[in-house]
Order: C-alpha cells, then sequence, then structure tokens
C-alpha cells in the first residue's frame, strides 16, 4: 500500500538486525535534491513501523519519548521553541550545542546535572561561557519536562563559577577634556565618533550598524540597539555637545550613519568585524591608557550617574530593563524626559 505524501516511511534495513524496520519521516532537503530524514525509531516488524508512523502523525510530540536522544530533543526544540526566542538567545544555543557532543547520542532521560556539570567545568576561568552553558541547559532541560521526556530538571542543581568584578573603567573628566582637544585638533578623521559613543551609550555594534534612517535630525535623536528587548530599538537624545558632530557626519545617502571609506576608489561602504578598531585607538591611545569601546559605553552610565539623572531614564537609554511597564512605552513626554536627563551631563 503506498502511503500519502509527506506521510513517513518505513524502510527495511540490511543486515542481521534485531529491529531491522526503520521508521522515518522527511524533513528537509539537501541542495542536490536528496531528502533529509528524521529517524522515528526501529520496529522488529513493518506492520509495527505502519504503526508507530501512524501514531507519530497523530501525536509527534509523545512518539517513543523515553527513547530520544539529547540530539532528539535538542532538534525538536529548534523546531517547536527557537522561533520564539530571540535572535541573540537563539544563536548563542546553537553555538551552545556544539560544545555538548559527548551528550548528543545519550538517551535524554539519562542525563544527569554530572553530566551537565562535566561539560560546564570544561571552561573553567571562563564564568560567562559557563552561564550560557547552564541557561542552554535549562532550555533544553524545561522542553524535555514539558514534553514528559523526564521527571526532573537537573540543570536547576548545576553550578558556574562567580563573575568577577568588571575591570571596566570610565573614561575620567580630564581625559574626556583630551578627546575633545583631540576632536578640535582635526587630526583624526573619526575622533567625533569617539566623541558619539562617550555621550550616547550606544554599544560598537550598536552605533556602527545604525542607519541613517535612524537618525532623526529634526528632533535630534537616535534610535538604535540590539542585545536585549529592552534595549532593541531604544531611543536616545542626542546632546548638544555632539549635535554639531552628528550634522557634520550625517549624510542622507548614506545606508549607515557611520560608513568607511574604501582607500581604493573612495567609496563609502559599512565598517566589518573589527575594521573600526584601529582608528579608535589611533584616537584614544593619545591618552596614554588603554581604553576600549566598551568604556565610553561605561563612562555614559557614570556621567548620567554623577549628575543625579533620573534612575529610569538612565536604564531606557542604557537598554536596561526598568520595572516601570508605564516609562517602556516612549511618548513625546518620555523623550523630553530623556532629554532633561541627558543635559544634566555638562563639558
Amino acid at each position: 500500500m503506498r502511503l500519502p505524501n509527506g506521510y513517513g516511511s518505513v524502510v527495511h534495513l540490511s543486515g542481521n538486525r534485531r529491529k531491522p524496520f526503520m521508521v522515518r519521516k522527511t524533513k528537509g532537503f539537501k541542495a542536490n535534491g536528496q531528502p533529509i530524514y528524521s529517524i522515528i525509531g526501529y520496529t522488529e516488524t513493518r506492520e509495527e513501523g505502519l504503526m508507530l508512523l501512524a501514531k507519530f502523525n497523530h501525536e509527534p510530540w509523545n512518539i517513543n519519548i523515553h527513547e530520544m536522544t539529547f540530539k532528539d530533543v535538542y532538534e525538536l526544540f529548534v523546531e517547536k521553541k527557537m522561533p520564539k526566542l530571540s535572535d541573540g538567545v537563539a544563536k548563542a544555543i546553537r553555538i551552545t550545542y556544539k560544545k555538548c557532543t559527548t551528550l548528543y547520542n545519550l538517551k535524554y532521560k539519562s542525563i544527569r546535572a554530572i553530566h551537565m556539570q562535566d561539560i560546564i567545568d570544561q571552561y573553567a576561568g571562563h564564568p560567562s561561557t559557563q552561564k550560557k552553558i547552564k541557561a542552554f541547559f535549562y532550555h533544553l532541560d524545561k522542553f524535555a519536562y514539558e514534553i514528559d521526556v523526564i521527571s526532573k530538571q537537573y540543570s536547576q542543581i548545576v553550578t558556574t563559577e562567580s563573575t568577577p568584578e568588571s575591570t571596566k573603567t570610565s573614561f575620567t573628566h580630564d581625559q574626556i577634556d583630551k578627546l575633545w582637544s583631540i576632536y578640535e585638533s582635526g587630526k583624526y578623521a573619526y575622533a567625533d565618533v569617539v566623541m558619539i559613543f562617550i555621550y550616547s551609550g550606544f554599544r560598537i555594534s550598536e552605533l556602527l550598524q545604525m542607519k541613517t534612517e535612524n537618525v532623526d535630525i529634526e528632533n535630534m535623536v537616535f534610535t538604535g540597539g540590539t542585545k536585549t528587548e529592552s534595549g532593541k530599538n531604544r531611543q536616545v537624545p542626542i546632546h548638544s555637545l555632539i549635535q554639531p558632530l552628528v550634522l557634520k557626519r550625517y549624510n542622507p545617502d548614506h545606508e549607515y550613519f557611520i560608513m568607511n571609506v574604501d582607500n581604493r576608489n573612495g567609496s563609502y561602504i559599512p565598517f566589518v568585524g573589527n575594521q573600526f578598531y584601529d582608528y579608535w585607538y589611533e584616537v584614544v591611545d593619545n591618552l596614554g591608557v588603554h581604553r576600549t569601546p566598551h568604556e565610553a559605553r561605561h563612562t555614559f552610565r557614570t556621567l548620567l550617574d554623577e549628575v543625579g539623572a533620573n534612575k529610569k531614564c538612565i536604564d531606557m537609554m542604557m537598554g536596561h530593563k526598568t520595572k516601570d511597564v508605564g516609562l517602556r512605552v516612549y511618548t513625546h513626554k518620555t523623550i523630553e524626559e530623556l532629554r532633561e536627563a541627558i543635559e544634566l551631563i555638562k563639558r
């Protein structure tokens, strides 16, 4: 009997096997047109295989759950849960999965805290990586618990190293004054961008990926941010100190607000990878100390704290989550409150 298209198939495998019938279903195709199969299970007879296939098509989440491997659970998680996650979290999960190769073929129900802890302990001295791995196990465990693969979530008892106290420091006021002098000297093409970093609080990727259309010259507001839900598309008023810098650099014909110059033909191209760091250190190394773009973001927060700016306004401009739901919605009044807060910073 021919099975319906997309229903799946039962195939007999060669060799002397206890369960020679493979139950499978096509989940996609390779570039050359060859099918990619999802293996549902193995049976002793074709009839049992057809019954398993019928059950899978009727209730795919509950089929043979106790035989599901770590890899099986992950692949089902990718299909069912991953689309609901943010791009950042989804990317971190895919990267972390590759660190767990020793677990791929283990039955998920047999995995214990010690297995997870072994993976985590391989990254001793890297607490941030350990925390990402623990978060990954938490996501997978929660999903496996939801579909009754496990009855206990061992990811809840694994441990990670404490994150060491941050060594990031802020630019001092004297250093900021010197940077203004360096900018005013006109010697460096991107000295203005260093100042924009300091007075806007954007991460390097956020500012370099900001499109020109997200720089509102009329109302003097940046719209950008990527990392978290609170940080995405946040609005930061353009401080009056850097408004002339922004106006000078702004070009409506450019796709991105900050563009690189192609030395081969003088055309403008987006920054990619770590290209901007050469320009950054060309300016900042004049201070005689090592300072990173992230320390410019830290400086922005410090400057706002020093002048007693409203904490909720600081969180909104930094892209940090605020407990006040009402302040998460940007209104004209809110933008003006943010502007009042940022203008407390003086040169």
